[in-house]
């Protein structure tokens, strides 16, 4: 005899419950990883969820968050060189991850490389040049060569970069690069010029 009773139809309620609860689970990750059947993508080809959410973020105020952590950590570098107390100030150990995802949300997000490129020019700029020229001699350093190159190529593509090249410079010296009068274009050119000669 099947016992029907109260707390036996509980407990199955709780075990159906649960299940559907890890099967709805279940169908929310898989709808995150791969696209339905059906949709323009293929069904077996994974998606990376992050990346459609990076390149969702279209908020002002989200992507000035973003643009002014991201510039204030690669600025960190060029700030540690500019000490007259040795070690008094460090460039944080994870910047070359930081330069990476710039790269990549400048790459997939067109907002937020009109929002960085319209506020930060200068301020990204000579970090990213900096860390280029110093970078130049060292083959354990040709990987961030080479995100520094990408980053300037993303970003000159950018018209508001391009417009914004054309303020004076008035920042610090990059090392090697030798002293002169002129904008952050002609910074940009004689620092290039540094590193393929």
């Amino acid at each position: 005899r099947t016992g029907t009773g109260p707390e036996e139809a509980s407990n199955n309620s709780e075990k159906e419950d649960s299940n559907t609860e890890e099967a709805a689970g279940r169908r929310r990750f898989s709808s995150c990883a791969f696209p339905p059947a059906g949709s323009d993508g293929d069904a077996s080809k994974p998606r990376n969820v992050y990346r459609i959410m990076a390149k969702g973020v279209d908020k002002p105020t989200e992507l000035d968050f973003i643009a002014d952590g991201l510039v204030r950590i690669v600025a960190t570098v060029d700030d540690a060189k500019q000490t007259y107390l040795p070690s008094s100030r460090k460039a944080v150990p994870f910047f070359q991850e930081s330069l990476i995802l710039l790269w990549h949300l400048i790459t997939i997000n067109p907002a937020f490389r009109k929002r960085l490129c319209s506020r930060h020019t200068e301020d990204i700029l000579h970090p990213l040049l900096d860390l280029l020229v110093s970078s130049r001699n060292s083959q354990a350093k040709i990987g961030l060569l080479h995100m520094c190159s990408f980053i300037l190529l993303v970003l000159s593509s950018d018209r508001d970069f391009a417009v914004a090249l054309n303020a004076p410079f008035k920042g610090r010296r990059i090392q090697d690069v030798p002293v002169f009068t002129g904008t952050l274009a002609d910074l940009m050119t004689l620092s290039i010029y540094r590193v393929v000669s």
